[in-house]
């Protein structure tokens, strides 16, 4: 599945591939109403996976939960700020 055959593959039996191009977008196209449509789905983009080290699931875990906080207005632009550097702090005094 990560080449273009095995994207093409995917594709075919109804699944968005990881990787697309034009053989892809030409299978995909059957499955969508409009070229804008595919194109929302098929556009290039990047991926910021979780960060691999040893603090990454923690650091992730406490961003998604701030972010959500912040969002909802329950933390002003210098609360975030604060407790953000707090829990990294803490996050580096207990790992391992």
């Amino acid at each position: 599945m990560g080449g273009p055959e095995g994207a093409k593959v995917a594709a075919e039996a109804g699944v968005l591939p990881a990787m697309v191009d034009p053989g892809v977008k030409a299978v995909l196209a059957k499955a969508f109403p409009d070229a804008q449509s595919l194109e929302y789905f098929a556009e290039a983009k990047k991926s910021y996976p979780l960060l691999m080290t040893k603090y990454g699931s923690r650091i992730e875990a406490q961003v998604n939960t701030m972010i959500e906080e912040y969002l909802l207005g329950k933390l002003s632009d210098s609360e975030f700020d604060a407790k953000f550097r707090d829990g990294l702090k803490d996050i580096i005094a207990t790992s391992n």
